[in-house]
């Protein structure tokens, strides 16, 4: 997904699965469908905070996972 929340490729799965299960089926169908962009960053929420992804996303990957680990406050002055 983009910043503007654009999906940029998607995978269904049941809803008892968990998500750390598609991110890197997700990071290839990216690869294979958008081959001239690169991703230095990734930013996932603390359901993706454990060292095997990290290690992966970066080794693997070269992507540096920036990890939200609470909830973001939006500001009220900010326009729809």
């Amino acid at each position: 997904m983009t910043v503007t929340g654009v999906p940029l490729v998607s995978e269904i799965s049941p809803r008892n699965a968990p998500d750390q299960d598609y991110i890197f089926l997700l990071l290839d169908q990216f690869k294979k469908r958008f081959p001239e962009m690169n991703i230095a960053y990734i930013v996932l929420d603390k359901g993706y905070d454990a060292e095997p992804i990290h290690w992966k996303l970066y080794e693997h990957y070269g992507i540096i996972p920036i990890i939200i680990r609470k909830k973001i406050a939006v500001s009220q002055k900010l326009s729809p």
